[in-house]
């Protein structure tokens, strides 16, 4: 592995402003969980197939494993920010490139995040909705949706670092 300097990159207000939301989205899925656990019945929904049919039930405290996967990528993606020597770039990271390189990926990744705990934040309620009969399916165009925000940003993020390399 190459040699890259290690630089402590302040978060700026905007990406500060991505994380708490993010965090705040964690914190609103779990009082939603809260109040609307006693009200889910005893199996709910833990799979979905291509179509957004639920093709697989399990017990109703699954909602709480969701929940945790949500908040434990929440902790991975953060802890992982404080280290963007270690990441993998497009472009050969040098004395020069730095600076911008791990701005630039540091911001990718609080999108990420974001995207990622919007999408569970989702998964949750649809599990919910579905749960309680109210919608019996998964929404494909939502989920593309999520695939195509997330494309977005990596494409973005790509262009922008061989910019700046």
């Amino acid at each position: 592995m190459e040699n890259r300097p290690i630089i402590k990159i302040q978060e700026n207000s905007f990406q500060k402003l991505i994380n708490r939301l993010s965090l705040l989205l964690i914190g609103l899925s779990a009082i939603y969980i809260v109040f609307i656990y006693h009200k889910l019945p005893n199996r709910i929904p833990i799979h979905f197939n291509f179509m957004g049919d639920v093709d697989n039930w399990g017990p109703k405290w699954f909602i709480f494993i969701l929940w945790g996967v949500g908040l434990l990528i929440y902790f991975l993606y953060s802890k992982t920010q404080s280290i963007p020597h270690k990441f993998n770039y497009i472009v050969k990271i040098t004395e020069q490139n730095a600076e911008r390189q791990y701005k630039l990926a540091l911001k990718m990744m609080s999108f990420l995040k974001f995207e990622v705990i919007i999408l569970i934040s989702y998964l949750l309620w649809s599990v919910v909705q579905n749960a309680l009969n109210t919608v019996n399916q998964l929404d494909n165009y939502v989920m593309i949706f999520f695939v195509i925000c997330i494309f977005i940003t990596l494409v973005f993020y790509m262009l922008k670092s061989r910019k700046y390399r």
